[in-house]
């Protein structure tokens, strides 16, 4: 069973999704990405806050108000083999830090990659968790994000990493 709720953050709402033990989705709810990232979730959505969307909501609101820094949360991201292994490298950039595309294909030994992983930046499932919003252009500038530039120099911003 999946369970949806929906999330009111400082930057909009976002929509989570995740069954009785891992989160499968969190994106904006405005985001271009998200009627196609429900339909990969084929069975049927229970409008409903669950203990572990509870928890979700809470980390949130702590990250919100600059209390976390670090989310513990399961997560299940759905996704190829390559984006599960981008997904996983962006897990590991540390909060007030940002890399560029080209040195997160570097890190995976993927040194001609870095449109591919650009492409699989932009198809996270679970934003903020996995910190797709610390990835910038090799020049420092922002380029791209499913949730808009506007929101991901607020995230940059808001971890004390100035642009």
């Amino acid at each position: 069973m999946l369970y949806k709720t929906t999330i009111k953050t400082p930057l909009g709402l976002m929509i989570a999704i995740a069954n009785d033990t891992i989160i499968r989705l969190l994106q904006w709810h405005d985001s271009k990405k998200i009627t196609a990232q429900l339909k990969s979730l084929s069975q049927s959505l229970i409008e409903q806050e669950t203990d572990l969307l509870r928890t979700l909501k809470n980390q949130l609101d702590a990250y919100f108000s600059n209390t976390l820094k670090q989310f513990t949360l399961p997560l299940s991201p759905i996704g190829t083999q390559f984006q599960q292994t981008t997904w996983n490298a962006l897990s590991k950039i540390p909060y007030r830090t940002s890399i560029s595309y080209k040195q997160l294909a570097l890190e995976l030994n993927a040194p001609s990659s870095f449109r591919a992983v650009a492409r699989a930046n932009a198809c996270n499932p679970i934003v903020i968790i996995i910190p797709c919003h610390r990835v910038i252009a090799s020049s420092g500038k922002i380029h791209g994000y499913v949730g808009g530039i506007d929101r991901k120099e607020a995230l940059l911003n808001l971890e004390g990493r100035s642009i």
